[in-house]
C-alpha cells in the first residue's frame, strides 16, 4: 500500500515538472518572437521598449500635447524609432516608464518665448508693370512700336518687428495691398517678312507704273512725295553714281552685286558719294523735282544685268 502511494507521488511530481518546463519553454519562445524597438528624440536615445511603433507614436503625441498645454514651445520634435534584432545591455522599459522618459526628454527641449511686437512700420514700393507684346502685320520682323505706355503700380506693406529672448530680431509682413494698380505696357512687334528690297520712301502716292508711257518705255516707277523726303537705300550696296545725271536730274545708283543695280532719280540732294558702302534703310539723299520731272517725286528703278525690271515684283508697294 505504501509502495503505491510513493509511486503516485513520483508520477505526480514528474507530470508537474514536465508541465512547468513546457510553460517556461513557451514563455521563452514568446519572448524571442517579441520585437524590440529603440526610441529616439532627434539623436538622443530615450530607451528600449517592446511597445509597437504605433503605440510608441501615440504615446509620444499624447506627451507632446501635454507639454504644449503647459505652455511649452517645443523646437525639436522629431521622433525616430528603430527596430533591433538583438538586445544589448539596455533595460527594456515598461509602457509607463517609456511615457515618463518621453516627458522628461521633451521637458529638456529648448523653449524660445517671443517678446511681443516692439515696433511696426508701413512703407510703399513701386511694382513694375507687365510688358505685353502683340503681333502687328503692318510692321516688318525686327520692327516694333509702343501702343500703350502703361504705368507702374504702388504697393503698401506693413511689417511688424519682434525680438526673441536671445535678442534675435524677426520681421513679419502683416498687411500687403495695392494702392495703385499697374497698367501693362503694350508693344507691337512686326511679323511681316522683310523683302529683299525695300521701298525707298515713306508716305508716298504711287503715280506711275513700269512699262509703256507717252510713246516710250518707263523703266521704273514714280512715287510722289514732298520735296525733301528722305530717300533710303533699297538694299545693302556700294554707290557707283552720285550727282547730276541728265534727265534723271540729281540721281544715285547703288550696286548690290550679282549684276543688280537700283537707281534713284529727281533728287534734291545726294548725300551718299561714289564708293560709299550703304546699308538697307540708310538715307542716301532727299527727294526733289530735278531733271525731266513734272512734279516732286522719286523715280525708282531696279536693273538686273543692265536690263530694267518691274520694281513692284521686288518691293512691297502699296497702291
Amino acid at each position: 500500500m505504501m509502495q503505491f502511494k510513493s509511486n503516485s507521488y513520483k508520477r505526480y511530481y514528474r507530470i508537474s515538472l514536465f508541465a512547468l518546463l513546457g510553460l517556461v519553454l513557451m514563455l521563452i519562445a514568446m519572448n524571442l518572437d517579441k520585437k524590440v524597438y529603440k526610441v529616439y528624440i532627434e539623436d538622443r536615445l530615450v530607451g528600449v521598449t517592446t511597445d509597437s511603433p504605433e503605440v510608441i507614436e501615440k504615446t509620444y503625441n499624447e506627451v507632446k500635447a501635454k507639454r504644449y498645454a503647459q505652455g511649452a514651445d517645443i523646437i525639436k520634435e522629431e521622433l525616430v524609432i528603430t527596430e533591433e534584432e538583438q538586445l544589448g545591455q539596455e533595460e527594456v522599459l515598461t509602457h509607463s516608464q517609456l511615457e515618463e522618459k518621453l516627458y522628461v526628454e521633451l521637458e529638456q527641449e529648448e523653449i524660445v518665448p517671443v517678446i511681443s511686437v516692439v515696433q511696426g512700420k508701413t512703407f510703399q514700393r513701386q511694382v513694375p508693370n507687365e510688358i505685353v507684346y502683340v503681333e502687328d502685320a503692318s510692321l516688318y520682323v525686327g520692327e516694333s512700336k509702343v501702343l500703350v505706355e502703361g504705368r507702374e503700380g504702388t504697393q503698401e506693406i506693413t511689417v511688424h518687428k519682434s525680438i526673441d529672448s536671445e535678442g534675435v530680431t524677426k520681421e513679419k509682413v502683416v498687411e500687403n495691398h495695392m494702392v495703385k494698380d499697374s497698367q501693362p505696357r503694350v508693344i507691337a512687334v512686326g511679323v511681316k517678312e522683310k523683302p529683299a528690297y525695300m521701298v525707298p520712301v515713306e508716305d508716298y502716292v504711287f503715280t506711275s507704273s513700269f512699262g509703256p508711257r507717252w510713246g516710250r518705255s518707263h523703266e521704273g516707277i514714280d512715287l510722289a512725295v514732298s520735296t525733301g523726303t528722305p530717300v533710303a537705300a533699297a538694299a545693302d550696296g556700294v554707290v557707283i553714281q552720285s550727282g547730276w545725271n541728265g534727265g534723271y536730274g540729281i540721281s544715285i545708283y547703288v550696286d548690290h552685286g550679282n549684276g543688280i543695280i537700283t537707281r534713284y532719280g529727281h533728287l534734291s540732294q545726294a548725300y551718299a558719294q561714289v564708293g560709299r558702302s550703304v546699308k538697307q534703310g540708310e538715307t542716301i539723299g532727299l527727294s526733289g523735282n530735278t531733271g525731266n520731272s513734272t512734279g516732286p517725286h522719286l523715280h525708282f528703278e531696279i536693273r538686273i544685268g543692265d536690263e530694267a525690271v518691274n520694281p513692284v515684283n521686288y518691293v512691297d508697294i502699296e497702291y
